[in-house]
């Protein structure tokens, strides 16, 4: 994101297949990991919390690499 005086202008970019499927197995790692779930985290469930939306980045982006099928996505 590049920030601008009256906002902001949106970060966007493309990911190709090959891409996605990368990102889909580095999410399978980080939620394999046993340490990475024993985050300290302020907040009771918090892990469980970001645990949810990860295992749903790489359910999503798997879905996308076995069909084949790239990404675009928006930061902003």
């Amino acid at each position: 994101m590049t920030f601008v005086d009256l906002g902001w202008i949106g970060f966007r970019r493309v990911l190709d297949p090959d891409q996605v499927a990368e990102i889909a197995a580095d999410l399978d790692a980080v939620l394999a990991d046993a340490e990475w779930t024993s985050i300290d985290c302020r907040f009771d469930g918090a892990t469980d919390y970001v645990r949810s939306y990860m295992a749903d980045a790489r359910d999503f982006t798997r879905s996308l690499a076995e069909r084949g099928e790239g990404l675009v996505y928006l930061i902003g």
